[in-house]
């Protein structure tokens, strides 16, 4: 299996735990040079070279993925299953915008779980990301769920914060459907990622 993806948010921190580890950064969003290739991600798509700082190591770019062996799935995909059951306590309660903001956490760290099932470390916010690079380890991985992972995406921060809105506050905005169907949309990414996890 090639453990090499498409990157997701490394930043400066990360890069540090990682330097410490001795784990290997395999990619970046950001390329030395135009064209630059550094293999192909599980998707088979290439991945471009990452730039490198002053010691040598891959600059912090806007995403990343670590290969590395992680015995940190069944927590991440516990805390997943936290966020999905606060995000319908949070509909319950009429709170719509924090039940779309943590129907998004709960499929963002499923999708982190998944890849610490398979030996990786993942760093980003962003689903859509995080579930392409498992389209070759899971076929149940298609557009139809990457689509429920787009609208995901658009909840990370417009939930939560006034000034991502032209006027008014985010409990303002969201409606029991939205909601609803952020639940829904959470529920059909674990549900993939639970299969990933299961496998011996």
């Amino acid at each position: 299996m090639d453990a090499r993806h498409e990157l997701v948010d490394l930043d400066d921190d990360a890069l540090g735990a990682a330097r410490c580890r001795g784990d290997e950064v395999v990619g970046s969003a950001e390329c030395r040079e135009p064209g630059a290739i550094h293999g192909r991600n599980g998707g088979g798509h290439d991945v471009p070279e990452p730039a490198r700082g002053p010691e040598g190591y891959p600059s912090a770019g806007r995403s990343g993925i670590l290969r590395c062996m992680s015995g940190r799935a069944a927590d991440w995909f516990r805390q997943a299953e936290a966020d999905l059951a606060h995000a319908r306590r949070a509909l319950k309660d009429g709170d719509h915008e924090w039940a779309c903001f943590a129907a998004q956490q709960a499929a963002e760290k499923a999708a982190k779980a998944a890849h610490a099932a398979i030996g990786q470390e993942a760093w980003g916010h962003v689903v859509t990301e995080l579930l392409d690079a498992l389209r070759a380890q899971e076929p149940g991985i298609d557009e139809t769920l990457l689509d429920r992972a787009r609208a995901l995406d658009k909840l990370y921060i417009p939930t939560r914060y006034p000034n991502s809105l032209a006027s008014g506050a985010p409990t303002d905005f969201y409606t029991r459907p939205e909601a609803e169907r952020a639940i829904a949309d959470a529920e059909a990414v674990l549900a993939v990622c639970r299969r990933v996890l299961s496998r011996p």
